[in-house]
């Protein structure tokens, strides 16, 4: 099998326009239509890794999997698909080694992880994604930083603090 599933369903299609009550035909139609679609889902995933490195993205790629279930014999396609989704999802929930370091009088915070307050440095361990770092300080210009952290990477480090007087 070739695990063309679209063109099944368009044959399935056919043969129902011709035969509306082929049983055959109905039932192929829901099984391809199902591959089809099920193929297009991990697809959507596989073709920008990066999408799992945000909490609902994930969610819904674990979902997608349990759904997903085992795959019958025959389906190397999808077998592959599958594995490779999992090995993703699995990637995604290591977090990774970071330092933020600072001057002891910035207050830094990281959205959608907390306010971390004022340090020299900060140890902290971040699943992969992308996240904003803020440093403010009274009387000194907001710094805003981009720190993007990748499945396997080694520890990182970022510095933040505020040096730009208002």
């Amino acid at each position: 099998m070739t695990e063309k599933w679209s063109d099944a369903e368009t044959i399935y299609r056919e043969v129902l326009k011709r035969e509306p009550r082929a049983a055959f035909a109905r039932q192929g139609l829901e099984k391809a239509s199902h591959r089809a679609r099920l193929h297009q889902q991990l697809d959507h995933y596989l073709q920008d890794p990066e999408r799992v490195y945000s909490s609902e993205p994930l969610a819904n790629a674990e979902k997608l999997l349990a759904a997903a279930s085992e795959p019958p014999p025959g389906e190397p396609l999808l077998v592959e698909k599958i594995e490779r989704l999992k090995a993703l999802v699995t990637q995604a929930r290591i977090p990774v080694a970071v330092t933020l370091e600072s001057d002891g009088q910035t207050r830094v915070s990281v959205y959608h992880v907390g306010n971390l307050g004022v340090f020299i440095d900060h140890q902290l361990e971040l699943t992969p994604g992308t996240y904003t770092v803020v440093g403010s300080r009274a009387g000194y210009r907001d710094v805003r930083k981009t720190l993007t952290v990748r499945p396997g990477s080694s520890p990182l480090s970022l510095d933040i603090r505020c040096e730009e007087p208002i």
